[in-house]
């Protein structure tokens, strides 16, 4: 029975070593087919690009523009390194299996053909399989121009085209797949700029260009200074010495002409300028030392062009609004910064608020936590805390009448649904309720800062000055709340707006015009009492309203500059008062006005003219900004 128990397990045991066997074979013809079929890799299959370096080592796909700067003649002068990248997609490394797809880089015009002899092989034998979809090469563009006949002597290169491929073999056999990109040889380098232009600012210059007719192929400007400046930015074109052999323009002689003619790194005195820009301002300059400036344009490709024909210029200190105001005697600036969420502007039923605030101003001095006061003593100090705190309480007051939160006498909250001996309107009116206005509207503003000097009988102007005598933008928007529509609509507003007033700073002859900005932005915002007499059109379907408003105002200020010279920030109070006429755009196709109405609440659209006077002089104080106008506004007005 032992004997018949050996022969079982020597039979199993044979029979686990012919499958073995079998398995063996099997795997080792799968693996013979697979050596011996080459599969099928079209050109589709595989991705071909080249890339460059930028200043900061990380490479950048050349587009078709770069790739037809790339081999010019300064780039034959300077040898730069690029970077060649080649994918397989997916599906075609599937059908590798295990085999290795190798790949070699070569330059001439026909290396699709196995039998073309002008092909040139650049670089080493790449590799791709079903794991690996992509490898990289880092090339010279030394070699390429060294694969292609004629073009040893940079000084006169030939004007022709090549191309760079990628050849695919799978166990020694070409496939279909071969790649190229085209390289232009003996490309022009990118044009200079031309009309330099220098102007002074403090600690600086402002340079102005004119760009190429065409800069759909360069990535930008930098600007050359001689001196240099003590920190250079990185250039964001290739460096190379011998790039000055290739051709560079000559910019004003002088000290240190040479660092501008050889684009040495050392000369860069600007970040890269886009190409849609045309001026840079160079800071971190010595007043009273002279300057020489030239701007290179630079392609796509990193290369530069020549440098511009030079300019010179030289810092000085500038005189900005700010300044101009302060030394002209006017005391609205205050000399502090105030900061936090900006202020809104007054309401009449806010008076109260704010006349109880500034009482409570007056003879509360403790300084309160999370407020940013003046550094001021005296009245002058107590003042501006006041302003403050006016601006912060009508602010308070008017949220709370936006939500709808105030009901007095004769005023009803629309949206309650116990209005009590709520007066009828004069005439029923169609479509949905009433109960907003929505305005937009622009018009010209030209603040009154130099009224405080006129008034004194001093003839400085500095807003004048500074920013011309002409009107500029003013953009505002309002929202209106119905509180009844007893003989015509009564409303609450608020509205908010923005100014900003910008010149060139002036040199200390108080007329000349420097490269440094000077800014004055003003943020108005108001409460309003509204009076609509919109019953015309309700009684007798008159499309026009005419329309009355006052209220109190709280506007923010700020001045700028590109100098180094102090920023002021600040509030002023005041006042306004304005009248106009509406006209409503019903009457042009009514059936489309109520269609309207009906899908989203619109009940009317209308276009306005407003007439106002604001008055922004701190209710009178000697020494705030003023800021007021008598103006006008038009715009568009929708009723919801």
């Amino acid at each position: 029975m032992g004997g018949s128990y050996g022969w079982r397990w020597l039979r199993i045991g044979l029979a686990l070593a012919v499958v073995a066997a079998l398995l063996a074979l099997r795997v080792g013809a799968a693996r013979a087919d697979d050596a011996g079929v080459t599969p099928a890799i079209a050109t589709a299959d595989i991705t071909l690009t080249l890339s460059r370096t930028d200043g900061t080592g990380a490479y950048t796909a050349l587009d078709d523009g770069g790739l037809a700067t790339l081999l010019n003649a300064t780039r034959c002068l300077c040898p730069a390194m690029v970077q060649a990248t080649v994918s397989i997609a997916s599906s075609a490394a599937a059908t590798l299996g295990t085999q290795t797809a190798d790949v070699s880089l070569a330059v001439g015009t026909d290396c699709d053909d196995a039998a073309a002899a002008a092909c040139q092989a650049v670089g080493p034998t790449l590799t791709l399989t079903s794991d690996k979809l992509s490898t990289q090469q880092s090339l010279s563009t030394a070699e390429l121009f060294a694969a292609i006949p004629g073009t040893a002597a940079c000084d006169d290169l030939p004007s022709r085209s090549s191309r760079l491929w990628a050849i695919v073999r799978v166990g020694g056999t070409r496939t279909g797949a071969a790649p190229s990109l085209t390289l232009d040889v003996g490309a022009a380098r990118p044009p200079a700029p031309s009309a330099v232009t220098v102007a002074g600012a403090d600690d600086g210059l402002l340079v102005t260009w004119q760009a190429p007719a065409d800069v759909s192929r360069l990535i930008g400007f930098q600007v050359l200074c001689s001196p240099a400046v003590a920190t250079p930015p990185a250039p964001s074109f290739d460096v190379c010495a011998q790039a000055a052999a290739g051709g560079t323009a000559s910019v004003d002689a002088g000290a240190g002409a040479a660092a501008l003619n050889t684009l040495a790194s050392s000369a860069v005195c600007s970040a890269l300028v886009g190409a849609s820009e045309t001026s840079a301002r160079i800071g971190g300059l010595t007043n009273g030392q002279s300057y020489q400036v030239a701007v290179v344009s630079i392609g796509s490709d990193g290369t530069p062009s020549a440098a511009s024909a030079g300019a010179s210029g030289q810092p000085a200190p500038t005189i900005g609004f700010g300044e101009l105001y302060r030394d002209s005697g006017g005391q609205g600036l205050g000399g502090c910064a105030i900061g936090g969420e900006a202020a809104r502007g007054g309401a009449p039923l806010a008076a109260g608020f704010a006349l109880a605030a500034a009482a409570w101003g007056r003879k509360r001095r403790k300084r309160r936590p999370g407020w940013r006061w003046c550094r001021q003593r005296g009245p002058r100090g107590r003042a501006r805390a006041r302003a403050h705190i006016g601006c912060v309480s009508i602010a308070l007051a008017a949220a709370a009448l936006v939500q709808g939160r105030v009901a007095r006498a004769g005023v009803f909250d629309l949206d309650a649904d116990d209005e009590i001996d709520r007066p009828p309107p004069a005439a029923p009116m169609p479509g949905s309720s009433r109960r907003w206005n929505v305005e937009l509207r622009f018009g010209p503003y030209r603040p009154a800062v130099d009224s405080a000097f006129a008034d004194q009988g001093n003839n400085d102007r500095p807003y004048a000055t500074v920013f011309g005598s002409g009107r500029r933008l003013m953009s505002q928007l309002e929202l209106d709340r119905h509180l009844s529509h007893s003989g015509g609509t009564w409303a609450l507003g608020l509205s908010g707006g923005y100014f900003h007033a910008t010149g060139a700073a002036l040199e200390g002859d108080l007329t000349t015009r420097t490269g440094d900005q000077s800014g004055l932005r003003i943020i108005p915002f108001a409460v309003s009492a509204i009076y609509r007499a919109d019953w015309l059109q309700e009684r007798w379907q008159v499309p026009f309203v005419p329309f009355a408003k006052a209220g109190f105002d709280c506007a923010l200020w700020s001045t700028s500059e590109t100098s180094a010279a102090v920023t002021y920030r600040g509030r002023t109070l005041g006042w306004h008062v304005a009248a106009g006429l509406a006209m409503t755009l019903d009457f042009i196709d009514a059936d489309a006005a109520r269609a309207m109405d009906r899908e989203s609440g619109v009940n009317h659209t209308a276009v306005f003219v407003e007439f106002t006077r604001i008055t922004l002089n701190g209710f009178g104080a000697g020494d705030e900004l003023r800021l007021g106008d008598t103006t006008w506004l038009a715009g568009v007005m929708l009723e919801l």
